[in-house]
């Protein structure tokens, strides 16, 4: 009865029900969190304690995952305390979600506020686990220290530091990811007054912690990502001589919950280059044949699937109506580069310098900056008598769903590159064409530091990079190659144009498969047993996972997950274990063959995926294949390339 009368109530009255109800259950929760309360049922002296410094518990993902560890915690007999705030945050990853404006009345902060006390108080609950509520711990002494320091800095924000903690560098970062903002763009007035929001955040962060540690013995500080309120804690504890965990999910599927994260690193930029130090110890061992599928199924994913970090729209079958569209030329081979936006890597140089990494700062590279990258290779396509260049500008550069905000170099990119040009096309960000299409149609693919290198490397395309940073650090192993200096760059160029520039197909698909586990999934922790799905829709009924000891050790010790990791790689190994990762491999190849070719994957069988293959036949730069009854003829690289890997792959 109550399900009829529901399917049965008109959209507008439904809408004008739930804003009643968030109205009223806001009215009751408030008066309930009126009095801050904490609540240390397990907590117990002697014990090694993890403080969870978790005031974004509104972001749901970001809770269930630090619940479940703090659970795993003290179930294996360890104090997991976590932090939890009520309006004391000007910024923090919930307002950031939700895009509260800058200048929101206290009543609409309030209300956020509200939903994310909230959301802590069912999670905690459910999990029955302790907690302090930060307004306990910060008296009126460390307000007007925060509102002294906001006035001494007003004039150089970026430098400036609280507590010895560089809270003017970190702070850049959420407000230059928020904004579009470029660090060498300047500050107006109105920026500014968005920046100190950041900066108190932070400071306010430090005091929080500040109040907690001198109250109770923390031997861990654990938060989630690099956002800066959590890097300037973590760099505080680290101060105090607490370690600290930069808490996430795997980079893999667009963020798989089954999969989390416990670095000791200060920051994933930082922990990315330590990995390709530890390649060595990873590089000669086979990928079992499920390790295989599941970088093969990220591929997938990321061609069909929607996520917070996929920006391109999907993969089609269009790619010819897409050629015609460029006119693009058959004689000339085809260089595609993608772009990044600059505030992100000025975000996260700003981060890291912050977090004191300055002497090992990845390098500018062999370009000034995007701009000048791309006048040079524009330049060079231009002059050139057999290229010719699509440029893909970042989506991101333009308004987007997640962020309503316009990069600040979106008029400089309009400005620069209007042509005319003979043999260089750009896509504008807005406009709505795969950048998985236009990856089809390469020859060659260039990147400024954009996880795009990587995703395309396990596509079987040639990649060069002018940037050793953020998400473009690869071993040197040819799938991705990096190039520092500015003239060999064209050089580089050519060679991976040329028909034996990249030597076997096969080798590099290899090695792009086997980095991608080690660098995405070499350093997480199963918990699939407690979380089936890689979406976590709500938090789980606990039980005590399977890898509950190596969450221990990560959170209480000073090994890390990829020891654990690569044992169990190793274990796995056998006399047979290339020739099985060489038949995976195949597997997985002719699987995204059969998707780019047909435009499906789901519930593909084996026997659909043998006819496909034995329908293949190679044309120049591309191939013919059979959909159904018709023979199908595609001018794809992408697809050469891959079914040459497959070959090798096949004949060995």
């Amino acid at each position: 009865m109550i399900s009829v009368i529901k399917r049965n109530i008109p959209p507008a009255l439904k809408h004008r029900l739930r804003t009643a109800w968030t109205t009223v259950r806001r009215v009751f929760l408030s008066v309930e969190m009126r009095t801050p309360r904490s609540r240390l049922r397990h907590y117990q002296l002697g014990r090694q304690t993890t403080l969870f410094f978790a005031p974004e518990a509104g972001v749901i993902p970001y809770l269930r995952i630090q619940s479940m560890i703090g659970k795993t915690l003290q179930e294996k007999g360890s104090n997991a305390v976590f932090v939890r705030c009520f309006d004391m945050l000007r910024r923090c990853p919930v307002k950031e979600m939700v895009k509260l404006p800058y200048d929101a009345t206290p009543a609409q902060a309030r209300n956020v506020c509200v939903d994310c006390w909230s959301a802590s108080k069912s999670a905690l609950n459910q999990y029955d686990l302790d907690f302090v509520d930060a307004r306990e711990y910060v008296d009126q002494d460390a307000r007007q220290r925060i509102t002294e320091a906001l006035k001494k800095n007003s004039t150089g924000r970026l430098n400036a530091t609280y507590d010895d903690v560089p809270v003017g560098s970190l702070a850049f970062y959420d407000f230059a990811i928020a904004n579009k903002h470029p660090i060498e763009a300047p500050l107006t007035e109105a920026d500014n007054a968005i920046f100190d929001q950041y900066l108190e955040t932070l400071m306010m962060s430090i005091e929080m912690l500040k109040g907690i540690t001198s109250r109770y013995q923390v031997d861990t500080l654990a938060s989630f990502d690099e956002y800066g309120l959590m890097s300037a804690g973590r760099l505080f504890a680290r101060g105090l001589g607490i370690d600290s965990r930069l808490v996430s999910f795997a980079y893999h599927l667009d963020g798989d919950m089954r999969r989390i994260v416990g670095l000791s690193n200060l920051s994933i930029v930082k922990e990315q280059a330590w990995r390709v130090q530890e390649w060595s110890k990873w590089r000669a061992l086979p990928l079992t044949p499920d390790r295989v599928k599941e970088a093969g199924d990220d591929v997938l994913y990321r061609l069909s699937g929607k996520g917070s970090h996929i920006y391109s729209s999907n993969k089609t079958l269009h790619v010819a109506k897409l050629s015609e569209q460029l006119g693009l030329e058959a004689d000339r081979k085809t260089l595609t580069a993608f772009t990044s936006s600059r505030d992100e890597h000025d975000a996260l140089l700003s981060n890291i310098a912050g977090l004191g990494y300055q002497n090992d700062l990845p390098s500018r590279g062999a370009f000034l900056d995007t701009f000048d990258w791309l006048h040079a290779v524009i330049a060079y396509v231009e002059s050139s008598v057999d290229l010719q260049l699509v440029v893909r500008l970042h989506p991101r550069i333009a308004s987007t769903p997640r962020d309503n905000t316009v990069s600040k170099d979106y008029a400089r990119y309009r400005d620069e590159f209007v042509g005319p040009y003979l043999h260089t096309r750009i896509i504008w960000p807005e406009e709505k064409v795969s950048s998985y299409d236009i990856a089809e149609l390469s020859d060659l693919a260039l990147i400024s530091w954009s996880s795009m290198g990587l995703e395309l490397a396990r596509m079987s395309v040639p990649v060069l990079s002018g940037y050793p940073s953020i998400f473009s650090l690869a071993p040197d192993e040819g799938f991705l190659v990096t190039c520092l200096d500015r003239d060999v760059y064209f050089d580089d160029l050519r060679r991976l144009l040329a028909p034996a520039g990249i030597g076997h197909v096969s080798t590099m698909l290899r090695m792009a498969y086997r980095w991608y586990y080690m660098a995405f999934l070499g350093n997480s922790i199963d918990v699939s047993d407690l979380v089936p799905q890689k979406v976590l829709m709500s938090l789980p009924i606990f039980k005590l996972p399977r890898n509950a000891s190596v969450i221990e050790e990560v959170f209480t010790t000073d090994k890390s997950a990829m020891d654990s990791n690569l044992s169990l790689l190793e274990s796995d190994q056998s006399s047979h274990s290339f020739a099985q990762e060489s038949i995976a491999l195949a597997e997985e190849i002719l699987r995204l063959l059969y998707f780019i070719g047909v435009g499906s994957h789901a519930g593909v069988s084996a026997h659909h995926l043998t006819d496909f293959a034995n329908s293949v036949e190679i044309q120049e730069r591309g191939l013919s294949y059979v959909n159904g009854r018709e023979r199908v003829v595609r001018y794809s690289p992408m697809m050469s390339r891959l079914w040459r890997a497959y070959a090798e792959l096949t004949a060995a």
